[in-house]
C-alpha cells in the first residue's frame, strides 16, 4: 500500500524539525580522546618496538636464507671441532695448578687477656658516660660541656699552642 499524501507531509515535516535543531559543538580537544595516560603511553612503545624489530622485509630473502645457513654450519661442524680439540689441553692446564695457598686467620696471642682488657674498657667508658649524663652541668648546657671537654683533651699541635701564646702576651 502507498503512502498517503498526509504521511509523506507528516515525514517531511519530521524531517525538517530535526534538521532546524542546532548542532552539538564538537567536545574540546583535551575531551575528544578517551584514551588514558597509560594506554598512550603503551601504543607508543608498541610502535617503537615495532619499528626496532621490523618484519625483515629490509633484507632479501635469499640473505636471510644464507644467514641461516651460516648459523647452521657454524653450530654443526667448525664450532664444537674446535672445542673438542681444545678440551684436552684445558684439562692438562687445570690438573697442573695447584690450590692457591690460603692463610690461616690470624688468632690473638692471649685470647683470654685481650677480652678482659676489652671489658676493662667498655665498663670504664659506661661509668664515664653516666658521670657526664647525671652532671648538672651538663645538663644545663650540653654543648658548652662538650665543647670544653673537647678542648681539654684534645692533641693541640706545637704551632697552636704558640700562637696562642702569642695572643695572650698581646692582650696583657
Amino acid at each position: 500500500m502507498a503512502p498517503s499524501m498526509r504521511q509523506k507531509a507528516a515525514r517531511v515535516r519530521r524531517e525538517k524539525d530535526v534538521s532546524d535543531l542546532p548542532q552539538m559543538p564538537a567536545p574540546p580537544p583535551h575531551l575528544q580522546s578517551r584514551e588514558s595516560k597509560k594506554e598512550k603511553r603503551e601504543i607508543k612503545s608498541r610502535s617503537f618496538r615495532s619499528k626496532l624489530e621490523g618484519d625483515g622485509s629490509k633484507i632479501s630473502k635469499s640473505s636471510l636464507r644464507r644467514q641461516k645457513r651460516k648459523a647452521k654450519t657454524n653450530l654443526h661442524g667448525g664450532g664444537l671441532g674446535d672445542l673438542l680439540s681444545t678440551l684436552p689441553e684445558v684439562a692438562e692446564e687445570m690438573n697442573k695448578t695447584t690450590t692457591p695457598f690460603i692463610a690461616k686467620p690470624t688468632k690473638p696471642v692471649n685470647p683470654k687477656s685481650s677480652s678482659r682488657s676489652n671489658e676493662k674498657v667498655v665498663r670504664s667508658e659506661i661509668d664515664r658516660f653516666n658521670k657526664v649524663v647525671t652532671d648538672k652541668s651538663f645538663q644545663a648546657k650540653p654543648f658548652d660541656k662538650l665543647k670544653e671537654f673537647i678542648s681539654q683533651n684534645m692533641e693541640k699541635k706545637k704551632e697552636f699552642v704558640d700562637m696562642e701564646a702569642k695572643r695572650n702576651k698581646m692582650e696583657l
